[in-house]
């Protein structure tokens, strides 16, 4: 034992006093140092108290300062380890009873670990184990393959927030400003954290943006690598492209993991002629704006671009492909069995109510693939509405992506 860590052992312990005087912090009676040599005695290390818990080391530390457990510092009993951080046995052993001794109430839902609801919560785990032993929270199960702390099971159902909530008309999801400005909601996130888009917080963590502030965005500003078909050029030479072509790149002092493209509006125009809409029929948008009416999750954006457009689901856990066809639009949607396997399963599990859901599409048959595809064309307005449904049917059947089977 390094006895160099005996006196701030004997401080903290209460056993001798914090004080400048060399004669008081030195001198100890001999029931001070039995006193003493007992508790150096019963200290265990972190990563022990985190063996005997059924945690993590960062647990344990965060046990000590929500005062659950004492934990003496500067010890330097077990060396490096634990940075001189050293705790009671006695009252570890104690915890852990008390953690041995949660009855789970046996419910039969989807379940969580520890670690995973902390996360959903924004807690800390310690968190999580004081709400659990004040009988704040409860236990539905124990998981035999783990010990302590680390083996109770959560119900997901009773601790989960609201997956998403109906967004305001003043406002516009990162998704779907995503979809719009044809670039990946990491970019606009940049955005939105440089303060080029006005946006908030909801209750449930999401952030939501101003739909004025985005409006102006959106129409100011479009996405050049969007548009590199009519710019006649590859990703690779696009920055050298737009400087041949007198187009400035706008913010582009945001950095993400991949270069932006963002460029005035007008000035794309003035290079490669007009992109809103072009080559898009009039079924598009009377299609959009009929899915916002009745299913809002599919997120849609105002032009195709000359290309297939995979419209996903505010959750991504489905997608339908639209195709411009002339003056028509293709609907296709393919059931995958290899490369789908959560959604394979719900279609297998419903089929029968998707097939008479959409009795109006054309089925494939079962292909070498095993895959299974159905397609309708939208040729006047009468359509819209029918078409729109059907997706808004298929919606309801992965409109809570924590209820999908496993893959």
């Amino acid at each position: 034992m390094d006895v160099r860590g005996l006196r701030a052992i004997s401080q903290q312990a209460g056993i001798s006093a914090k004080s400048t005087d060399p004669a008081l912090r030195v001198f100890l009676t001999e029931d001070e140092v039995a006193r003493l040599h007992a508790t150096a005695a019963d200290l265990i290390g972190v990563k022990q108290a985190a063996s005997l818990l059924g945690c993590s080391e960062s647990c344990v530390r965060h046990l000590v300062s929500k005062g659950i457990i004492k934990g003496f510092l500067h010890t330097r009993i077990f060396g490096h380890e634990g940075h001189g951080l050293a705790h009671l046995r006695s009252e570890v052993e104690a915890l852990r009873k008390c953690v041995l001794a949660v009855e789970p109430n046996k419910s039969r839902g989807q379940q969580y670990g520890i670690d995973y609801m902390a996360k959903a919560l924004g807690k800390s785990v310690a968190d999580i184990v004081q709400a659990v032993l004040q009988g704040k929270m409860t236990v539905a199960n124990i998981d035999r393959r783990r010990k302590g702390i680390g083996s109770w099971r959560f119900e997901a159902v009773a601790y989960k927030t609201g997956f998403r909530r109906r967004v305001h008309e003043a406002e516009v999801r990162v998704i779907e400003a995503g979809a719009v400005m044809r670039m990946g909601t990491d970019v606009i996130s940049l955005f939105v954290r440089a303060g080029v888009i006005k946006s908030r917080i909801g209750e449930d963590g999401q952030t939501y943006l101003d739909r004025a502030s985005f409006d102006a965005f959106s129409s100011k500003y479009v996405n050049a690598k969007a548009y590199m078909d009519r710019l006649g050029c590859t990703e690779f030479y696009l920055a050298a492209r737009l400087q041949e072509l007198g187009i400035r790149r706008c913010h582009s002092k945001i950095r993400g993991r991949h270069e932006i493209y963002l460029v005035e509006r007008k000035a794309l125009e003035n290079a490669v002629g007009t992109i809103d809409g072009d080559g898009d029929p009039d079924l598009w948008n009377a299609f959009r704006g009929e899915m916002t009416r009745i299913c809002a999750s599919f997120v849609i954006p105002p032009v195709s671009g000359g290309q297939v457009v995979k419209a996903y689901t505010a959750t991504r856990s489905t997608f339908v492909e639209l195709h411009v066809d002339g003056r028509l639009l293709k609907i296709r949607k393919t059931f995958q069995n290899r490369t789908a396997r959560r959604e394979w399963k719900v279609f297998v599990a419903n089929q029968q109510q998707i097939r008479q859901e959409w009795k109006v599409f054309k089925w494939s048959k079962l292909n070498a693939r095993g895959d299974v595809t159905a397609e309708f064309t939208i040729r006047n307005v009468g359509d819209v509405p029918v078409a729109a449904e059907a997706l808004r049917c298929l919606y309801l059947h992965f409109r809570n992506p924590r209820k999908l089977p496993q893959g």
